[in-house]
């Protein structure tokens, strides 16, 4: 795990994987401050494989035609439960059914979502009301 925390991403890496502008890099760490990328010794910005994999999340939400700022916020919430998101691909192809589960206790989410996942279900979790409307208009089931 201590790889996944290793700051070895330039910005213009990160840029390149997220397909986004590293000035956009620059910008959510400054407005939103969710993501900080370590500094170099030239104080050069250095990502994480794990910042990534939350920089991926943000995009994700931004592909579906969430706001920069609820983007953050939910993956604010989504940390401060103990949960580390994944970017959610789209899956409208694969034809598999979408279940948006909204459930308060986030372990009990957890197990719900790997027992339908195994059935071949498509899930997103919800952890509060204001996440589960935003969800729904993201992805409706």
């Amino acid at each position: 795990m201590a790889e996944l925390d290793e700051p070895v991403y330039s910005i213009g890496a990160a840029a390149k994987i997220l397909d986004v502008p590293a000035a956009t890099l620059r910008a959510w760490e400054e407005r939103y401050g969710v993501i900080t990328p370590t500094r170099s010794e030239g104080s050069q910005r250095l990502y994480s494989r794990n910042q990534i994999e939350k920089l991926k999340y943000i995009k994700s939400r931004l592909d579906a035609g969430v706001s920069a700022a609820d983007a953050h916020r939910l993956l604010a919430q989504q940390l401060a439960g103990g949960s580390v998101p994944a970017a959610i691909p789209d899956r409208s192809a694969e034809g598999r059914p979408l279940i948006l589960l909204a459930d308060r206790d986030q372990y009990a989410a957890d197990l719900a979502e790997y027992f339908l996942r195994t059935e071949g279900y498509d899930v997103s979790i919800a952890t509060d009301a204001a996440q589960a409307r935003l969800l729904f208009a993201e992805r409706s089931p």
